[in-house]
């Protein structure tokens, strides 16, 4: 019985730490690394795409494209600020008129893959493709 008791601690203790090894921990060098990079996304929809460039002194101007040949296909900008808030994630607010649906807020986890390709992926499941 203590053998097996013994065994178990063991096994457990050795899943608490995998686990707490593959648990994201926060980039000091975000708020540098996202400086002055290029970002895109696609509306859930697929009706219009966002850009921007996150400026070294947190401005941004984000301008919404609509699709080509729908009725929204023209352009429109709209200014905010972009930080990297205590748990390492991107935030962006952006002062949209209220035709365009009003402010919006977010934040999205950093993730940069193994070939060093950095994303966001936002609360609705869209993917931020993030370039420099």
């Amino acid at each position: 019985m203590t053998r097996s008791i013994k065994f178990l601690f063991s096994v457990a203790s050795l899943l608490a730490s995998a686990a707490f090894a593959q648990t994201a921990q926060p980039d000091p060098d975000a708020k540098q690394h996202l400086s002055g990079a290029h970002f895109s996304t696609t509306s859930p929809s697929g009706s219009s795409t966002e850009v921007w460039v996150s400026d070294a002194d947190g401005a941004v101007v984000v301008t919404r494209r609509g699709a080509l040949g729908s009725k929204a296909s023209s352009s429109t900008s709209a200014s905010g600020h972009w930080s990297v808030n205590d748990t390492g994630q991107y935030c962006l607010h952006v002062e949209w008129d209220v035709r365009q649906g009003g402010p919006e807020d977010w934040c999205a986890p950093v993730a940069v893959g193994d070939d060093g390709a950095t994303t966001l992926t936002l609360a609705d499941g869209r993917k931020v493709a993030v370039s420099h």
